[in-house]
């Protein structure tokens, strides 16, 4: 073997050599954290989804002339999404819950008419507010127990239920109301759901 073979032989070794080595920085323990964590139990056959606790819903645009025309903009879907559901046998003398029951409730209500909720918006739209409706169309009562129960799927651990939202000319329920003027719309309701 010649001289320069063993060179290229011994180069390989050393290599070899280099590579197998482990670093020594592995081997050190490294700052670590911590991870708390938190969690409520409650007593209620569904829970309120993440999205449906604090939610914003874009009532879009409408037109001055649209609603003096119309009186009412195109009724936006407000989703409220329940979860982790057990319905089955979960109510009163072990019977099924097969409904559930909203209130819904605002400080911000027209001066006369608790079905209308009034634009908080300080230097915003003149002469329109806002209204909650049921799936069906049919206008919610701030503080009111009236509205409608809603049907459930006492099976499905998932349940949907679907309220609407739109602008209104609030002339329509008040005449001394001011003419509609463009500007932002901001408002906003609170509810509460009992199940049956």
């Amino acid at each position: 073997m010649g001289e320069r073979m063993r060179i290229k032989t011994r180069m390989g070794q050393i290599l070899i050599g280099v590579l197998m080595v482990t670093p020594a920085f592995a081997d050190e323990p490294v700052n670590g954290g911590t991870v708390n964590f938190t969690g409520t139990v409650i007593n209620a056959p569904c829970i309120l989804a993440e999205d449906s606790v604090d939610m914003n819903v874009p009532l879009g645009q409408t037109t001055v002339d649209y609603l003096n025309k119309n009186s009412n903009s195109t009724p936006v879907d407000i989703n409220i999404h329940l979860t982790n559901c057990a319905l089955s046998g979960a109510g009163t003398d072990g019977a099924d819950i097969t409904k559930a029951h909203f209130r819904f409730d605002s400080s911000a209500v027209q001066d006369n008419d608790n079905s209308v909720l009034a634009n908080t918006v300080a230097d915003g739209a003149q002469g329109v507010g806002v209204e909650i409706l049921t799936s069906s169309g049919e206008i919610i009562t701030m503080g009111s127990n009236s509205t409608p129960d809603v049907p459930l799927q006492v099976t499905s651990t998932e349940q949907t239920l679907t309220f609407q939202g739109r602008m209104v000319n609030i002339a329509t329920i008040n005449s001394g109301a001011p003419d509609i003027t463009p500007g932002q719309v901001a408002t906003n309701a609170t509810y509460v759901i009992t199940y049956l």
